[in-house]
């Protein structure tokens, strides 16, 4: 069952207010730098278990009611409204028995999520009109919960309880390059370089009903370890990884350190190792975009029989441009991390056990 709810406005006079309000986010950022007051969004969160960006679903029609900007999945026995402004719908409200979630989706800045300056909007809002708010952390992630003050059917004043949730879709990452690497003719590493940081990664083949991190995570300690080097193991926002001072020679010749972060992940039949270097591992907790590099990576391990530790054979895009060698190599050696690069492209060897 469908219902219809007409909203003030048309989508005109919508589209005139979101173009204006572009122009000025974009004074915004062209002006921040000079004003210092403007507030800092961070790199999207993680999402749970979606909401899912229609680039992520293969199918996004099955199952689901297409509305145009959004699928929403369909159950058994529910209502689905729909809000329109002029002749756009703009939301959409899915009734359950004696429950109702209304869905809007808003278009987004590349590199930063919005749901925690939402949540400020939101929550002084409800305050300014006497209700009460409560942040917590939900099974979506961050949200509200508050008492809307409303005037109930007898006329007499009353509240209602609302949940407020959101999730900021995947970031673009602009400026990113991707680098491979070649060991005989199969590609059996990618390294994503974005800004002053960078994280390798590398898949391998893993047994069927153990994961190998753990043990993976003890041999690159003690392979840094008997070379000079210091580690720490210690719990991240991707589980247990290893943050490591590599001694280097740096490009006078004189001897140094670089700080490079392991982390790992054991998938079915597979295991994805990332190496941070950087400032991603200088400063962990500005490495949030990389982190999602690799938390959004999928790794397609193929069915056929590989032994443990085999890497996993990676391929080029299909417009993949490549650099000339020597025009590739002039690149890296300008590179704020190329002096330790160099040597950890390959990381601590993984040893074939069969």
């Amino acid at each position: 069952m469908f219902g219809r709810r007409k909203n003030s406005g048309s989508a005109k006079d919508t589209a005139d207010e979101a173009r204006e309000a572009e122009q000025v986010a974009d004074e915004l950022d062209d002006n921040g730098a000079e004003s210092g007051s403007r507030r800092t969004n961070l790199p999207p969160a993680p999402r749970p278990d979606g909401p899912w960006d229609i680039s992520e679903v293969s199918q996004p029609g099955e199952g689901r009611v297409d509305l145009g900007g959004i699928f929403v999945p369909g159950v058994e026995g529910m209502e689905l409204r729909v809000e329109v402004a002029g002749d756009a719908i703009v939301a959409a409200t899915v009734v359950l028995r004696d429950s109702a979630v209304q869905l809007q989706a808003f278009a987004a800045p590349k590199r930063e999520g919005i749901w925690g300056e939402v949540r400020e909007e939101i929550a002084s809002g409800i305050t300014q009109q006497g209700g009460i708010i409560d942040e917590v952390e939900g099974p979506l992630g961050w949200e509200l919960r508050a008492q809307v003050p409303v005037q109930l059917p007898d006329g007499k004043n009353g509240v209602q309880l609302v949940r407020f949730v959101g999730v900021d879709g995947p970031p673009g990452v602009e400026g990113m390059e991707l680098r491979v690497e070649v060991a005989g003719d199969a590609i059996v590493a990618a390294t994503v370089v974005l800004r002053d940081s960078a994280v390798q990664l590398q898949a391998f083949a893993a047994p069927k009903r153990e994961g190998i991190w753990g043990e993976v995570r003890e041999e690159i300690a003690s392979g840094i370890t008997q070379q000079g080097g210091i580690i720490d193991e210690v719990e991240g926002p991707l589980g247990w990884e290893l943050r490591a001072q590599v001694p280097v020679q740096l490009p006078d010749g004189k001897n140094g350190v670089q700080l490079v972060r392991f982390v790992g992940v054991d998938g079915p039949r597979w295991f994805l190792r990332g190496v941070i270097s950087g400032q991603g591992a200088v400063q962990p907790d500005a490495a949030g975009l990389l982190e999602t590099i690799f938390r959004d990576t999928v790794v397609v391990r193929g069915e056929g029989p590989m032994a443990p530790r085999d890497p996993i054979v990676l391929k080029l895009p299909n417009d993949a441009q490549m650099v000339p060698e020597g025009v590739q190599q002039e690149d890296q050696e300008s590179s704020k991390f190329s002096g330790g690069m160099g040597q950890l492209q390959r990381g601590p060897e993984i040893t074939e056990v069969r």
